[in-house]
């Protein structure tokens, strides 16, 4: 499995930075400056205990990424970029790529479920220092404020609605992401 990090900001980049450490096969998306500075220099994760640069494949669009089969997107643009993401996404990897949306906001996947066939809603556990939980500090550089301790939950609309409250969240620990919700307990 890859994980495509659409949107390698601060959120998309520390995401990506952590599933990289971990072993994931990742690969970015990020456009202008931040995106130059991943390319020639690699993606520098900051965090209070240690800082590192990583050698992350990046591209500037979608459409320059050869889709696989086993690939999933995960969806880390501001809320007002959905429609436009969802668009590029679509054309470039077709409507049953897997697609994780790790963005604020309410409205989201039910935005995504119109375009992709499979889409969840991430949660992203950070405790933080009562700051940000993640800035981007320069073109190429994230400082993550809290610690990600690995543990990325996923919820997934049945319908293309959003998770019903009581859906719960299944721990995406490896493998593609399931699309059924999982009742809470």
């Amino acid at each position: 499995m890859r994980v495509i990090v659409i949107g390698a900001g601060a959120v998309g980049g520390t995401i990506g930075a952590r599933l990289h450490q971990a072993g994931y096969d990742v690969a970015l998306v990020a456009r202008g400056p931040h995106g130059t500075a991943i390319r020639n220099h690699g993606l520098v994760l900051a965090t209070p205990h240690e800082r590192v640069t990583l050698a992350i494949p990046v591209h500037p669009h979608p459409r320059e990424i050869t889709w696989r089969d086993d690939d999933v997107a995960v969806l880390a643009t501001k809320s007002q970029d959905t429609e436009a993401a969802a668009r590029h996404l679509v054309a470039a990897a077709g409507p049953d790529v897997p697609v994780v949306s790790a963005q604020n906001g309410v409205t989201n996947e039910a935005t995504l479920s119109r375009w992709f066939a499979h889409v969840h809603g991430m949660c992203v556990m950070v405790p933080t220092d009562g700051g940000s939980t993640s800035k981007r500090l320069q073109p190429g550089a994230d400082v993550e404020t809290g610690y990600l301790n690995g543990e990325i939950a996923l919820t997934a609309p049945s319908s293309g609605a959003a998770a019903p409250p009581n859906a719960g969240f299944r721990p995406w620990s490896g493998g593609r992401p399931q699309t059924a919700p999982v009742p809470a307990t």
